[in-house]
């Protein structure tokens, strides 16, 4: 049941983003991650709470948002014909792990996203504004 709601969430956050970014192959670890983008200078000047999307060759979709510790990378793990079996990963710098850990799901972001913590990562109604990039801004500044 899960899958299918976290697929609803990642597909509608996706559609409503509309600034996409042109795939870099140096993004990707040659593993099935995207952890070279969480550092890539690509991404480095995405402002806190900005959110665009990038789809690999193979048709595998990523949002991308950006944080004070640095973009959080939400991907398709794989690619299925349907897509019910479709599963959602993040990579991210070890400092957006720690804040996470702390604030929300302890460990959340080394295994596939359930959907609450997916939600928490690239809000749902209106990305632009629920992101963990804008919770990372109103936690440490209010």
């Amino acid at each position: 049941m899960d899958n299918n709601k976290t697929r609803d969430i990642f597909e509608n956050v996706f559609s409503k983003i509309k600034t996409k970014i042109e795939f870099n192959k140096e993004w990707f670890d040659g593993q099935g991650g995207f952890g070279p983008a969480v550092s890539h200078s690509d991404l480095q000047s995405l402002r806190p709470g900005e959110i665009i999307r990038s789809e690999t060759p193979g048709k595998r979709r990523m949002i991308i948002i950006g944080t004070a510790y640095g973009p959080a990378i939400v991907y398709e793990l794989h690619m299925s014909i349907d897509k019910r079996d479709q599963e959602y990963c993040c990579d991210a710098s070890t400092t957006l792990h720690a804040f996470f850990n702390d604030h929300f799901d302890k460990g959340a972001l080394t295994c596939k996203l359930q959907s609450v913590n997916l939600m928490t990562l690239i809000g749902h109604d209106d990305p632009q504004n629920e992101n963990i990039g804008k919770t990372i801004e109103y936690v440490n500044f209010n």
